[in-house]
């Protein structure tokens, strides 16, 4: 259960479809439930059999009746397992599936919980013991949502996002080529660039563009691209500083892109200057691509990221540190080979969209052999969740 899809490319649904079309269908039989509609939903086909519940987004004062409304659905449906996904779901989905009596409910964090007010916090923590177990996608993100909602560490399962591995591994220098000859790129330059959406400022792409009058005063064949969008008045405020810095004519808002890799392909350097992040998608990518890359420290980037072996980790929201780096990185040839073949090895072996399903299906079927789950002390025993932890091959217990 998610509250949207607004398209099959954002960080949460990503990983939710790469679930939706590997799930083993001779074990799973998935069904997608959408809160409310989306133009994309309404022009595309699901993955799976799916339905949209509601004709708009769930208002505040229409709550009872959007419960009973999702009560009666998932009682009706009689699911063994309700995974739920966006915060209105993990709330709402939640109390509903408890309601009606679904065995097992799961219930994502995906992020540092950066959008948080105090009354959603407070919304969360009412809910915190109607799920099963709970599911993040970092040790960071876990930390986070044990504190900030009260929940105990050891009902926070950890399996990280992937990617697939197979999809970054082709030869895109064809569609590069044309790329660069698109936007008007000398064939011996550097290239530079970071993929993420920045409607939030907490993406920090003001930092990349910051750093990047550093790296331009340093190198002189430097270009630097941004692969993703903005709302209109951030791209212009964008746009505005660029020119402020002098970097017009070397400085590209390439848009939102359908297909990423030919642009990976052309850069020499991958950036993710996230102030937030619970694990990033785009740096998976990166690292598939067998892109070099210089992160932020921040969630879960230190999870993915060796320092100074498949990538660089910086302070975030030091432009300073962000540039020496990428200027590092531009004038050793043989470093961002060593760091490139480090961190493709890495996402193969940690981070495939297989492996994450695999351990997605494991969990599944751990949580669903031990029936439905009880309220109470129980729930809360560490031994208890310590044991099912070692039992699906994830961890519920101490960092690692």
């Amino acid at each position: 259960m998610i509250d949207y899809l607004a398209n099959p490319h954002g960080g949460t649904e990503t990983q939710l479809f790469h679930i939706l079309h590997r799930l083993d269908r001779s074990r799973f039989q998935p069904f997608l439930c959408c809160l409310w509609p989306t133009p994309w939903m309404q022009n595309h086909v699901a993955p799976c059999d799916h339905t949209v519940l509601f004709p708009k987004p769930i208002r505040w004062f229409s709550t009872p009746f959007s419960i009973i409304r999702l009560r009666n659905f998932l009682r009706s449906e009689r699911f063994d397992i309700v995974h739920t996904f966006f915060p209105t779901s993990n709330v709402l989905g939640v109390l509903a599936a408890q309601l009606s009596s679904v065995p097992t409910i799961l219930s994502s964090r995906r992020d540092l919980g950066y959008w948080k007010k105090s009354r959603d916090t407070i919304t969360l923590r009412a809910v915190r013991n109607m799920a099963t177990c709970y599911l993040a996608n970092s040790y960071a993100v876990k930390r986070q949502t044990a504190a900030s909602e009260g929940i105990v560490p050891h009902r926070i399962m950890v399996v990280h996002n992937g990617v697939d591995v197979r999809a970054y591994g082709k030869d895109f220098q064809k569609e590069a080529a044309a790329v660069k000859m698109k936007y008007h790129v000398p064939e011996d330059s550097f290239v530079v660039g970071a993929v993420a959406n920045y409607h939030r400022r907490v993406k920090g792409i003001q930092h990349f563009v910051e750093a990047a009058k550093l790296v331009a005063a340093e190198m002189a064949n430097v270009f630097f691209f941004i692969v993703g969008s903005g709302q209109a008045g951030q791209e212009s405020a964008l746009r505005r500083r660029i020119g402020e810095l002098g970097l017009d004519s070397r400085f590209i808002l390439a848009g939102p892109q359908e297909d990423v890799r030919p642009f990976l392909s052309m850069f020499h350097v991958g950036v993710l200057p996230s102030l937030s992040e619970g694990f990033s998608n785009s740096l998976l990518e990166y690292m598939a691509a067998g892109l070099p890359s210089v992160v932020s420290d921040v969630g879960g980037n230190r999870e993915a990221i060796a320092d100074g072996q498949s990538g660089f980790l910086v302070r975030p929201g030091s432009r300073r540190a962000l540039a020496e780096k990428i200027v590092l990185l531009l004038k050793d040839l043989q470093l961002r080979e060593r760091i490139a073949m480090n961190a493709r090895r890495t996402v193969k072996d940690r981070f495939s969209a297989e492996r994450m399903v695999a351990a997605t299906e494991r969990l599944y079927e751990n949580l669903a052999s031990r029936g439905p789950h009880k309220r109470g002390a129980e729930r809360h025993q560490s031994g208890r969740f310590d044991r099912f932890a070692e039992a699906t091959g994830m961890s519920g217990g101490s960092d690692s």
